[in-house]
């Protein structure tokens, strides 16, 4: 099994950790579609709104659900 390497061209620090470069890639359709159904199974309806990157639609998500916990 060969290992991929982390470059420092594969990431970036941010806050001490490094991010991989798929997450400032633009959420893709099937991004959108899980965002949704994972709301909705934790009894959230409410329209998801388009995002930048994939690391702010992830955020959003996260920070949603975690309200509601809190």
């Amino acid at each position: 099994m060969k290992m991929k390497y982390m470059h420092l061209y594969d990431s970036k620090i941010i806050g001490g950790k490094p991010i991989k470069r798929k997450d400032y890639l633009p959420p893709e359709r099937l991004d959108y579609k899980e965002t949704e159904t994972l709301l909705r199974d934790f009894g959230i309806k409410v329209d998801v709104p388009k995002f930048e990157t994939k690391n702010e639609l992830y955020n959003w998500r996260d920070r949603l659900i975690r309200n509601l916990f809190d």
